[in-house]
């Protein structure tokens, strides 16, 4: 008797799964009618992330299958089937670097300029000596 109780409340269970189903069947079939065709374009995947929010100084990034939120210039590598992103130490300590290095650049081009402007001040001082 109780087998026959528990079958009886097994069934509208099953059933009720199966319809689960044959509805996802039904649902693919629909989307993706013909199995060959990528739907999950690039367009797709940016429309998918348009409501996301991205924090100022973030970006997102897609990496493999994966969308990230990460901090704008962010180094992110593979190690094995691990993606790893540059820890904050590192990040700090190589942005620090790199601004650094612009800076010796700027300070170099700022040199330059300078020599620059003397010598056509110079120039100017000779072409109004020779004019008076």
């Amino acid at each position: 008797m109780k087998d026959r109780a528990l079958f009886m409340l097994m069934i509208p269970l099953l059933t009720l799964f199966a319809s689960g189903a044959i509805a996802q069947d039904e649902d693919k079939r629909d989307k993706n009618p013909d199995p060959h065709v990528d739907y999950a374009s690039e367009i797709q995947n940016k429309d998918k992330f348009a409501d996301v929010v991205i924090p100022p100084g973030m970006e997102l990034k897609k990496i493999g299958s994966l969308n990230l939120v990460v901090p704008i210039g962010a180094q992110i590598r593979k190690d094995r089937s691990q993606w790893i992103m540059e820890g904050p130490e590192d990040f700090a300590a190589r942005s620090i670097s790199e601004i650094k290095a612009r800076l010796d650049d700027m300070e170099k081009e700022q040199g330059e300029l300078k020599k620059s402007i003397e010598e056509l001040k110079e120039s100017i001082r000779i072409n109004k000596d020779k004019k008076g």
